[in-house]
């Protein structure tokens, strides 16, 4: 048994061996090109509406990688467990995307198949409104009864409660990028002639390598090396678990200093409220008890809000006619999943990337960039002056 002392020495020696298998990883990318990634270029990686247009085409025995209904079927059957229909009724199969239903809420993807709906609802970014799922398959069982609505997100969750309403979990098969899509797009790449078909190949893998950028996953070679490098060694496990602590504990140090050096440079007449991100006061008594605030938060990325606050506190919900008399008032023509917390938001962007402070993946390149201080100081100003472009322009929107 091995006690529970850290053993610095060899955490230093960790870190070094780690490094040496990512510095190793990057140069063999370079080499090769596997780095080269279309989506992540085009900066649409997780760009839901983008990757639900790949995955309806994929999935459609009509697309144009002509491979029949090859992927649907093994869709089905891998991230789905269904395994009933015929090979004449998956071959003339529908699918299609942003489906508008009766109540004009648009379902990102839905498979027909004989008298059979399957709606799903792709979740990488964005939240869920209230009722969102609840209204989707309502919406479905008025054509199938029976339907389910599968729900996609990175991990394979649940929808949260304020979107589910009364549906129960049996109403909602819940699947995952990070397995599921992986298994299948995995699958899909061994099925007949793609060995003729380098380009559907190719995207397939570019597709299979975002997902793992945006679930956080490593790339399997250095994620096995890394794996050799802890599993035979209880202390070098014990170790690789101390470091992760203290990753974990710092992000929260790096959220407050980047939002105190947000609030240090950021020069504004408006009155800031005490909040746990940096929030300032807009309009104040908008209706009563309700004032609106231009709040900085983060994400999946460091954001700026028109938000509501109930006077005397820092959070508030506004029902749909209050977000309807408040777009009106500031000119907004903007749709948000959110619309019961704020009417308005936009991402900031630093070399053409979000800026994260909470969800960290392997490829956060502006995270670990704030802990080189040069570089904390170009990326905290020049959010701070996209921050004062956002507020101007919301400011002269404000109809007197």
């Amino acid at each position: 048994m091995y006690n529970n002392v850290i053993d610095i020495s060899m955490i230093e020696k960790l870190l070094f061996s780690v490094e040496k298998i990512l510095l190793k990883n990057e140069e063999e990318s370079r080499k090769t090109g596997t780095s080269f990634n279309i989506f992540e270029i085009a900066n649409i990686s997780t760009k839901e509406t983008i990757i639900c247009r790949i995955l309806a085409e994929l999935l459609s025995p009509k697309g144009t990688h002509g491979q029949n209904s090859a992927f649907l079927k093994r869709f089905l059957h891998i991230c789905l467990g269904i395994t009933e229909f015929s090979k004449n009724e998956i071959e003339n199969a529908f699918v299609k995307i942003e489906h508008r239903s009766d109540d004009k809420r648009r379902i990102d993807l839905v498979i027909e198949i004989s008298h059979s709906v399957i709606p799903i609802e792709v979740k990488i970014n964005a939240g869920d409104s209230d009722n969102q799922c609840y209204d989707y398959l309502k919406a479905t069982r008025k054509i199938d009864e029976n339907a389910k609505l599968v729900y996609l997100s990175i991990t394979g969750d649940y929808p949260p409660k304020n979107s589910m309403k009364r549906l129960t979990k049996d109403d909602v098969i819940p699947i995952s990028f990070s397995e599921h899509i992986m298994k299948w797009l995995i699958s899909c790449l061994d099925t007949p002639d793609m060995e003729k078909k380098e380009l559907v190949k190719a995207i397939i893998i570019q597709l299979m390598s975002t997902i793992k950028l945006f679930s956080n996953q490593l790339e399997d070679k250095p994620m096995h090396e890394i794996i050799d490098i802890l599993k035979d060694s209880p202390q070098q496990m014990k170790n690789a678990k101390a470091i992760s602590d203290a990753f974990e504990s710092y992000t929260v140090i790096m959220k407050k200093k980047f939002y105190d050096a947000f609030c240090e440079q950021f020069d504004t007449e408006l009155i800031r409220i005490e909040a746990d991100s940096p929030m300032y006061l807009f309009e104040e008594n908008v209706f009563p008890d309700i004032s609106v605030v231009f709040n900085i938060n983060e994400d999946n990325g460091v954001f700026a809000r028109l938000g509501f606050i109930e006077n005397g506190g820092n959070t508030c919900k506004a029902d749909k006619k209050i977000v309807g008399d408040l777009k009106k008032r500031y000119n907004i023509n903007w749709g948000n999943s959110n619309a019961h917390i704020s009417i308005w938001y936009e991402r900031f962007r630093f070399a053409g990337k979000v800026i994260p402070l909470y969800k960290i993946y392997a490829n956060s390149d502006n995270y670990f960039d704030l802990f080189d201080s040069d570089k904390f100081d170009k990326i905290v100003g020049d959010t701070v002056n996209q921050a004062k472009i956002m507020l101007s322009k919301l400011q002269t929107k404000i109809i007197k």
